[in-house]
């Protein structure tokens, strides 16, 4: 689904020197989960192979609209080792609150689970805490639940391929 046109949805990946998308993503990501904005700006300006094995935008006519990647680590891992064994991460899939409930954050999943089915993984692991019905409308499975960051949180998994 990459770089074709779906209803007008175009999902592409994110290029290490698009800045003006990466400040975009970083004011999401602040809004939305309080991460630092120097911090996702560094990240995915530098895209480590170690850390990301890719990112995805999504524009509808031509404006920035969703977002979502494939990534070897994750904020969890830090708070919960446990799940350091665990990998690739479904990872910071946001989609604009102007654009939510129009099959956008769905479609950024699947862009995901082809590419990184694309690169060879069977099996993909996320966690959230506030979109667990999109996960398990896509046959996303239960793995296990906790507190992380004082909010009620699943981690997923899904067989892919």
């Amino acid at each position: 689904m990459t770089g074709k046109t779906m209803n007008e949805l175009v999902i592409d990946r994110l290029a290490p020197t698009d800045s003006l998308s990466i400040q975009q993503l970083a004011d999401w990501y602040f809004d939305e989960w309080a991460v630092p904005k120097e911090t996702l700006i560094a990240r995915l300006t530098n895209q480590s192979p170690d850390d990301i094995l890719f990112h995805f935008i999504a524009r509808k006519d031509n404006q920035l609209v969703a977002t979502g990647g494939l990534h070897l680590n994750c904020g969890l891992i830090k708070a919960h080792e446990e799940f350091k064994p665990y990998s690739p991460w479904v990872s910071m899939v946001y989609c604009d609150k102007r654009f939510r409930q129009q099959g956008i954050g769905e479609a950024m999943l699947k862009a995901i689970e082809h590419k990184a089915a694309e690169l060879g993984y069977t099996k993909l692991y996320l966690y959230t805490n506030s979109a667990e019905r999109l996960y398990l409308r896509n046959q996303w499975t239960t793995f296990a639940r906790l507190l992380y960051k004082g909010k009620d949180t699943v981690v997923m998994e899904k067989m892919i391929g």
